[in-house]
């Protein structure tokens, strides 16, 4: 390899402040070969000299490509930490850049196929890895100490996990083919900086507030203007010590006497004092038709005749026996 295409001091030390090194807790076992070593908590720790030359091989291979349409490269990132540093690295490599999900028949669909495909992360491109072996396309991707080899042709091993260790390897990555096309120079520094290839949640935040407070009205309440604390003005009265075990607290306002008193005018405002006094009459009581009809005794006969047992039923015969009913 040349003495150019040899990884600098400050590569190494943008590598491993990336945390491009580091891997997960699991290997696959055709990833074992980029693995440098295994540290106490079981991390597997990526061998940076492998990962510089599966880059630089890549690169030559995305420098090989004649520029006759965008379509001939293809970059895939269906994950939310690579959608900054593909669209970056399409811009530079001039590639299509799928972002989100991945269409099936997006390859098999079409009559134009690209000449190679570049995903981030097999575990989250799987979809157009295994598309992309139908169409006999090569695939070069970034893998992981545990990422699965099947249908990959190129293989960079690198920290997937992490937002950091994503943008240095595609601004790495770009910066090597722009090198190998000989747009700019090995021995001048590169005017790009690897932040611009870092996903960020904050970047659209910060933007939003940058527009919202740029007003010129520091009075103005719609939210345009600015804050400054040099402006405020403090009361003298609130100023010196103040002991607030001494000063009685205020009394309540809703405990006030006048405020529990009940004024008849107050309460029903323009209401005569007639129509308001008018009380409703009480609804009827409810009857329960499940209690037993009660005892009227005046449906009894007043007048009783003594009749014995063998005095013969007449129709003016009345019951001599108790009035008691058999279910009281």
């Amino acid at each position: 390899m040349s003495s150019y295409l040899d990884p600098t001091p400050e590569d190494i030390q943008l590598l491993l402040a990336a945390k491009c090194h580091l891997g997960t807790r699991n290997v696959n076992s055709q990833m074992k070969k980029y693995i440098y070593t295994r540290r106490a908590d079981g991390t597997f720790l990526i061998h940076l000299g492998k990962l510089w030359e599966k880059l630089i091989l890549a690169a030559r291979v995305l420098a090989t490509v004649t520029p006759k349409s965008s379509y001939d490269i293809y970059i895939s990132s269906a994950s939310v930490r690579g959608r900054r540093p593909a669209n970056k690295l399409s811009n530079y490599l001039h590639a299509t850049v799928n972002i989100g999900r991945f269409s099936p028949g997006t390859f098999t669909k079409l009559a134009d196929e690209p000449q190679y495909l570049v995903c981030l992360d097999p575990y989250e491109d799987a979809q157009a890895i295994n598309e992309s072996s139908h169409c006999c396309i090569p695939v070069i991707a970034f893998t992981n100490s545990d990422s699965s080899l099947k249908f990959v042709d190129l293989a960079i091993p690198c920290n997937t996990a992490g937002a950091q260790s994503i943008g240095v390897m595609c601004y790495l990555l770009a910066r090597a083919v722009l090198r190998l096309k000989g747009k700019i120079k090995y021995t001048v520094p590169w005017d790009v900086i690897p932040d611009m290839f870092f996903y960020t949640e904050e970047v659209d935040q910060i933007e939003e507030d940058a527009e919202e407070y740029s007003g010129d009205n520091q009075n103005d309440t719609s939210g345009g203007g600015t804050w400054n604390p040099d402006t405020i003005q403090f009361n003298q009265q609130d100023q010196g010590d103040v002991n607030w075990q001494n000063d009685n607290p205020k009394a309540d306002w809703m405990m006030t006497e006048e405020s529990t008193t009940f004024h008849m005018d107050q309460s029903f405002g323009d209401i005569p004092m007639h129509a308001a006094a008018t009380v409703p009459p009480p609804p009827p009581p409810l009857v329960d038709w499940a209690e037993d009809e009660p005892y009227d005794a005046s449906r009894v006969s007043a007048t009783v005749t003594e009749e014995g047992w063998d005095a013969p039923a007449t129709n003016t015969s009345t019951w001599q026996g108790s009035m008691k009913q058999p279910w009281d």
